[in-house]
């Protein structure tokens, strides 16, 4: 069955001195996600991370126990979305969005709450805010 599922944790990478780690992040997620054919999307700003997956649940299940058990985070939140019948990015096997200066100013924020606003609500708005920026990019 098609399920998604989304975190949001503090990073403990320093950027950019780390950034080479994040690079290396996403480059074996993308084959990971293949190989397992999840898509979705990877939030980096400097001191947060949040992604998105989208795919069968064993798979979601899977990448998340490896996410959570990642020394790279910490005060891991997850949220899960509602079920869903389709996928939000069908073509993203992990698009990596951050952390550069202008997507950081739109995103911060969110995370900034992170203290006083349920997790549910940061979820909804991240991925509300990234479905307006993807809009006007090509990935």
């Amino acid at each position: 069955m098609l399920c998604s599922t989304m975190y949001l944790s503090h990073s403990r990478l320093t950027l950019p001195a780390d950034a080479a780690q994040v690079s290396a992040i996403h480059h074996l997620s993308v084959a990971r996600n293949r190989d397992l054919n999840l898509t979705g999307l990877l939030v980096v700003t400097p001191r947060n991370f949040a992604q998105y997956l989208e795919g069968e649940g064993d798979a979601v299940s899977a990448v998340m126990t490896s996410i959570c058990r990642d020394l790279r985070h910490e005060r891991v939140v997850i949220v899960p979305p509602p079920q869903i019948s389709y996928r939000r990015f069908p073509t993203w096997r992990l698009t990596w969005l951050g952390p550069d200066r202008a997507l950081t100013d739109t995103l911060q924020p969110i995370f900034d709450d992170i203290e006083t606003t349920a997790p549910e609500d940061r979820a909804t708005t991240l991925l509300h805010t990234i479905e307006a920026l993807s809009s006007d990019r090509v990935y």
